[in-house]
């Protein structure tokens, strides 16, 4: 994965990270994966990256809002992480 493309896969990471059906070392190694992908410097990608980087925020912000209390801190760190890229619960990231 390119840097222009750092955040293309955030959204299927998000969506195994929050999904029910998911297995639990699945859902383990996306939050991780998550996590590190937040966590590296980035700069301004192409209108895909965006996206990719809304839908990701869009779905990590429900999930940091869930009952599920390991699920919800890892991502309200990520979440926390990508507030430089606009990426904050309840707001997307095209809007920063």
């Amino acid at each position: 994965m390119g840097e222009e493309e750092r955040f293309a896969a955030l959204p299927a990471l998000a969506r195994i990270a929050a999904s029910d059906d998911s297995q639990a070392d699945d859902v383990a190694r996306a939050l991780t994966t998550i996590e590190a992908l937040s966590a590296r410097p980035h700069r301004a990608g192409d209108r895909e990256d965006a996206e990719a980087l809304a839908q990701g925020c869009a779905t990590l912000g429900t999930l940091a809002a869930s009952r599920d209390t390991a699920r919800a801190g890892a991502a309200r760190r990520s979440l926390g992480m990508l507030a430089d890229y606009g990426c904050r619960p309840g707001r997307s990231a095209d809007a920063g």
